[in-house]
């Protein structure tokens, strides 16, 4: 089976998420979201998280402070062939000062359970559980 491959990026301080608001650019009837999207051809997971935070974010993140969360696939209800690969930071401090949303509304940080109850896309939800988890699983 050929997936779609998508990736979603955030950065993870104190227990808090920084989602973007998405504002006139939601595709549906989203307000909150991870940054991220679709790889162009031939891009690597990786490559994709370091290009998209660049352009989204307008900051270079250094390889060793991304932290792939896991591969996940049919986490999207509306489509079953998705692939999706969840990046976090926990090296926010290191690049706040340089962060400039190039692309949606703003970004702002959340609690797990505040998150939970946003508008954002169904498998943002199974994402946030799963960052949850992952943490909960380094400690």
């Amino acid at each position: 089976m050929k997936y779609g491959r998508v990736s979603m990026f955030a950065f993870v301080e104190d227990w808090k998420v920084f989602l973007q608001e998405r504002g006139d650019y939601a595709k549906r009837w989203e307000e909150w979201s991870f940054f991220g999207g679709h790889l162009e051809e031939d891009e690597k997971f990786l490559e994709w998280c370091l290009r998209e935070v660049q352009e989204e974010l307008n900051i270079s993140i250094e390889k060793e402070d991304v932290i792939l969360v896991g591969e996940f696939s049919n986490i999207v209800h509306e489509v079953s062939d998705y692939l999706s690969h969840v990046y976090i930071s926990k090296a926010y401090q290191k690049y706040r000062d340089n962060i400039k949303i190039q692309e949606w509304v703003s970004g702002r940080f959340f609690t797990f359970e505040q998150a939970m109850k946003l508008k954002i896309f169904s498998h943002d939800y199974m994402v946030l559980d799963n960052i949850q988890r992952f943490l909960d699983n380094e400690l």
